[in-house]
Protein backbone atom coordinates (compact mmCIF):
# COMPACT_ATOMS: atom_id res chain seq x y z
CA UNK A 1 0.00 0.00 0.00
CA UNK A 2 1.36 3.39 -0.92
CA UNK A 3 1.99 6.13 1.56
CA UNK A 4 -0.76 8.69 1.70
CA UNK A 5 -0.61 12.12 3.21
CA UNK A 6 -2.63 13.54 6.03
CA UNK A 7 -5.28 14.81 3.59
CA UNK A 8 -5.75 11.27 2.28
CA UNK A 9 -6.11 9.87 5.79
CA UNK A 10 -8.62 12.58 6.72
CA UNK A 11 -10.56 11.89 3.54
CA UNK A 12 -10.61 8.15 4.30
CA UNK A 13 -11.81 8.85 7.83
CA UNK A 14 -14.59 11.08 6.49
CA UNK A 15 -15.67 8.29 4.12
CA UNK A 16 -15.67 5.85 7.04
CA UNK A 17 -17.83 8.19 9.12
CA UNK A 18 -20.25 8.74 6.24
CA UNK A 19 -20.53 4.97 5.68
CA UNK A 20 -21.13 4.48 9.41
CA UNK A 21 -23.94 7.03 9.33
CA UNK A 22 -25.39 5.23 6.29
CA UNK A 23 -25.28 2.02 8.30
CA UNK A 24 -27.13 3.70 11.17
CA UNK A 25 -29.74 4.91 8.68
CA UNK A 26 -30.10 1.35 7.35
CA UNK A 27 -30.77 0.09 10.87
CA UNK A 28 -33.22 2.94 11.38
CA UNK A 29 -35.13 1.88 8.27
CA UNK A 30 -35.26 -1.69 9.54
CA UNK A 31 -36.67 -0.57 12.89
CA UNK A 32 -39.18 1.78 11.25
CA UNK A 33 -40.45 -0.92 8.90
CA UNK A 34 -40.87 -3.32 11.85
CA UNK A 35 -42.76 -0.58 13.69
CA UNK A 36 -44.97 -0.04 10.63
CA UNK A 37 -45.78 -3.75 10.38
CA UNK A 38 -46.65 -3.98 14.08
CA UNK A 39 -48.83 -0.89 13.92
CA UNK A 40 -50.60 -2.12 10.80
CA UNK A 41 -51.31 -5.72 11.81
CA UNK A 42 -51.69 -5.49 15.57
CA UNK A 43 -53.26 -2.08 16.00
CA UNK A 44 -54.67 -1.47 12.50
CA UNK A 45 -53.24 2.03 12.58
CA UNK A 46 -50.22 2.32 10.26
CA UNK A 47 -48.41 5.66 10.57
CA UNK A 48 -48.26 7.44 7.23
CA UNK A 49 -44.94 9.12 7.88
CA UNK A 50 -42.86 5.92 8.19
CA UNK A 51 -42.58 5.10 4.50
CA UNK A 52 -41.83 8.72 3.70
CA UNK A 53 -38.97 8.83 6.21
CA UNK A 54 -37.63 5.54 4.82
CA UNK A 55 -37.66 7.00 1.29
CA UNK A 56 -35.67 10.01 2.45
CA UNK A 57 -33.19 7.86 4.35
CA UNK A 58 -32.61 5.72 1.26
CA UNK A 59 -31.46 8.81 -0.62
CA UNK A 60 -29.06 9.64 2.19
CA UNK A 61 -27.77 6.05 2.40
CA UNK A 62 -27.01 6.03 -1.31
CA UNK A 63 -25.01 9.24 -1.36
CA UNK A 64 -23.34 8.80 2.02
CA UNK A 65 -21.94 5.38 1.21
CA UNK A 66 -21.16 5.45 -2.53
CA UNK A 67 -17.62 6.90 -2.24
CA UNK A 68 -16.74 4.48 0.56
CA UNK A 69 -18.04 1.58 -1.52
CA UNK A 70 -15.96 2.74 -4.50
CA UNK A 71 -12.86 2.90 -2.31
CA UNK A 72 -13.51 -0.71 -1.25
CA UNK A 73 -14.10 -1.78 -4.89
CA UNK A 74 -17.57 -2.89 -3.89
CA UNK A 75 -19.46 -1.49 -6.86
CA UNK A 76 -20.81 -3.96 -9.38
CA UNK A 77 -18.64 -4.19 -12.45
CA UNK A 78 -18.22 -6.52 -15.37
CA UNK A 79 -14.61 -7.62 -15.28
CA UNK A 80 -14.62 -10.38 -17.90
CA UNK A 81 -12.59 -8.20 -20.24
CA UNK A 82 -10.22 -7.06 -17.49
CA UNK A 83 -9.19 -10.62 -16.62
CA UNK A 84 -7.98 -11.24 -20.18
CA UNK A 85 -6.17 -7.96 -20.74
CA UNK A 86 -2.44 -7.50 -20.17
CA UNK A 87 -1.50 -5.39 -17.17
CA UNK A 88 -0.69 -2.25 -19.17
CA UNK A 89 -4.00 -2.37 -21.05
CA UNK A 90 -5.87 -3.06 -17.82
CA UNK A 91 -4.27 -0.02 -16.16
CA UNK A 92 -5.06 2.12 -19.21
CA UNK A 93 -8.70 1.01 -19.18
CA UNK A 94 -9.00 1.64 -15.42
CA UNK A 95 -7.50 5.11 -15.90
CA UNK A 96 -10.03 5.94 -18.62
CA UNK A 97 -13.05 4.58 -16.75
CA UNK A 98 -12.07 6.31 -13.53
CA UNK A 99 -11.67 9.59 -15.41
CA UNK A 100 -15.12 9.12 -16.98
CA UNK A 101 -16.46 8.52 -13.48
CA UNK A 102 -14.89 11.86 -12.46
CA UNK A 103 -16.64 13.65 -15.30
CA UNK A 104 -19.99 12.03 -14.50
CA UNK A 105 -19.77 12.87 -10.81
CA UNK A 106 -18.73 16.42 -11.62
CA UNK A 107 -21.86 16.88 -13.73
CA UNK A 108 -24.11 15.30 -11.10
CA UNK A 109 -22.58 17.39 -8.32
CA UNK A 110 -22.89 20.63 -10.29
CA UNK A 111 -26.47 20.21 -11.49
CA UNK A 112 -27.71 18.82 -8.19
CA UNK A 113 -26.12 21.80 -6.42
CA UNK A 114 -28.02 24.14 -8.76
CA UNK A 115 -31.30 22.33 -8.04
CA UNK A 116 -30.63 22.35 -4.28
CA UNK A 117 -29.87 26.07 -4.30
CA UNK A 118 -33.02 26.74 -6.33
CA UNK A 119 -35.17 24.81 -3.86
CA UNK A 120 -33.50 26.64 -0.98
CA UNK A 121 -34.04 30.13 -2.43
CA UNK A 122 -37.66 29.41 -3.36
CA UNK A 123 -38.45 27.80 0.05
CA UNK A 124 -40.09 24.75 -1.52
CA UNK A 125 -41.60 22.23 0.91
CA UNK A 126 -42.45 18.59 0.29
CA UNK A 127 -46.12 17.91 -0.40
CA UNK A 128 -46.38 14.60 1.42
CA UNK A 129 -47.27 13.84 5.03
CA UNK A 130 -44.20 15.55 6.44
CA UNK A 131 -43.76 19.13 5.29
CA UNK A 132 -40.02 19.65 5.24
CA UNK A 133 -37.84 21.82 3.00
CA UNK A 134 -36.93 19.94 -0.18
CA UNK A 135 -33.43 21.39 -0.23
CA UNK A 136 -32.64 19.36 2.91
CA UNK A 137 -33.39 16.19 0.96
CA UNK A 138 -31.42 17.25 -2.11
CA UNK A 139 -28.39 18.58 -0.22
CA UNK A 140 -26.84 15.13 0.19
CA UNK A 141 -26.71 14.62 -3.59
CA UNK A 142 -24.07 17.28 -4.39
CA UNK A 143 -22.19 16.44 -1.19
CA UNK A 144 -22.12 12.70 -1.89
CA UNK A 145 -21.31 13.31 -5.56
CA UNK A 146 -18.39 15.52 -4.57
CA UNK A 147 -16.96 12.80 -2.34
CA UNK A 148 -17.51 10.25 -5.11
CA UNK A 149 -15.76 12.61 -7.56
CA UNK A 150 -12.77 12.91 -5.23
CA UNK A 151 -12.55 9.13 -4.82
CA UNK A 152 -12.75 8.64 -8.59
CA UNK A 153 -10.00 11.25 -8.91
CA UNK A 154 -7.82 9.32 -6.46
CA UNK A 155 -8.43 6.13 -8.41
CA UNK A 156 -7.67 7.88 -11.70
CA UNK A 157 -4.30 9.04 -10.40
CA UNK A 158 -3.54 5.62 -8.87
CA UNK A 159 -4.41 3.82 -12.12
CA UNK A 160 -2.39 6.35 -14.14
CA UNK A 161 0.58 5.91 -11.81
CA UNK A 162 0.32 2.12 -12.16
CA UNK A 163 0.10 2.51 -15.93
CA UNK A 164 3.29 4.59 -15.99
CA UNK A 165 5.10 2.14 -13.72
CA UNK A 166 4.10 -0.81 -15.91
CA UNK A 167 5.12 1.02 -19.07
CA UNK A 168 8.51 1.92 -17.60
CA UNK A 169 9.24 -1.63 -16.40
CA UNK A 170 8.71 -3.21 -19.84
CA UNK A 171 11.86 -4.33 -21.60
CA UNK A 172 13.38 -1.49 -23.63
CA UNK A 173 13.68 -1.86 -27.36
CA UNK A 174 17.07 -2.80 -28.76
CA UNK A 175 18.96 -0.24 -30.77
CA UNK A 176 18.36 -1.68 -34.19
CA UNK A 177 15.25 -3.76 -33.53
CA UNK A 178 11.58 -3.15 -33.37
Amino acid sequence: MKQQGIAGRIFDKMLDVMAFIAGIFSLTIMVLICYLVVMRYLFENPPAWVLEVCEYLLIYITFLSSAWLLRKNGHVRVDILLTWLPTVAKSALLTITSFLGCLSCCAIAWFSLLVTMDKFTRHILTIQTLRIPEWSLFLIIPIGSLFLLLEFLRQTFAAFQTLNEKRNTRAPLTKGGV
